[in-house]
């Protein structure tokens, strides 16, 4: 979306788009292409205009400057993902957590952070089971404990 904000900032920027511009423009950024063209025009034409008294380069500007600020957000988020990746390959409880089901390396590093600090000061199991707000599974009138 950043890319084609940035291309046409402005309804007028884009009015000269056609679908097949459109289209080809979207397949060289790797767009899906479940919608077509013709599709994706008649969205774009059909969006409301803004009720604004701004110049049209007042509004180019502030497009690109939000479009910017969004790139500088995603941007710090792919390399704190990394950051976060990094430590976890020597985190001394991510081999604990690792194997949770359907957990990636940031889901892992949150994992850590929430429950770290409960196994560090836990002194028992039930303290720990306690903390973390598990509690005992029944089924059938039968007492499952956790086991640590």
């Amino acid at each position: 979306m950043g890319a084609f904000l940035e291309r046409y900032p402005t309804p007028a920027s884009a009015a000269k788009l056609t679908a097949g511009r459109l289209e080809a423009w979207c397949k060289r950024r790797g767009y899906s292409g479940k919608k077509p063209g013709s599709v994706l025009i008649e969205r774009l034409r059909a969006a409301p205009k803004a009720a604004s008294r701004l110049s049209e380069a007042v509004v180019e500007q502030l497009v690109r400057v939000q479009v910017q600020l969004v790139q500088g957000v995603r941007t710090t988020i792919r390399e704190l993902d990394k950051a976060i990746a990094a430590v976890i390959e020597t985190h001394p409880y991510a081999a604990l957590f690792a194997t949770m089901p359907s957990i990636g390396k940031v889901s892992l590093g949150q994992v850590i952070g929430e429950i770290g600090p409960i196994l560090e000061r836990a002194q028992t199991c039930e303290q720990l089971i306690a903390e973390a707000g598990v509690v005992r599974v029944h089924r059938g009138g039968e007492d499952h404990p956790r086991r640590c």
